[in-house]
């Protein structure tokens, strides 16, 4: 893998098969998931707690939010996103946690050979 492949990802392209290698690639010493959003996310909490948790036996965040504190930035304001993009960006980033990363890719490996397999019945190979 190549940091060349994985900026070619980011940037949008194609997800080629050594694209998905290097998504792969990345995933290696990741957390394991299932991830969960933490208390800003949770509407019954007074805690904002930015903070993005596994169930994997650590009791630390693996990966933390930031959001808007309403100054600006010379008075110690931290121009993060409002608190409405965040707590989306919490739950996103718990959803695609390694987990359900890798098993995207799977269902892309599975979906690419069903469809080379009835390329090949089709051209009678």
């Amino acid at each position: 893998m190549t940091t060349e492949t994985l900026e070619k990802v980011v940037a949008g392209g194609a997800l080629d098969l050594e694209a998905l290698l290097a998504l792969r690639t990345v995933l290696a010493g990741t957390t394991a998931g299932p991830w969960y959003p933490g208390h800003l996310c949770d509407e019954d909490s007074t805690c904002n707690c930015a903070s993005i948790l596994s169930d994997t036996g650590i009791m630390g965040a693996v990966a933390t939010v930031h959001y808007d504190n309403g100054l600006p930035v010379g008075e110690g304001g931290n121009d993060a996103p409002p608190i409405s993009e965040a707590k989306a960006n919490q739950r996103f980033i718990a959803t695609f946690n390694p987990e359900l990363v890798l098993r995207l890719l799977d269902e892309i490996d599975a979906l690419r050979d069903k469809a080379s397999t009835a390329d090949a019945v089709t051209r009678g190979v």
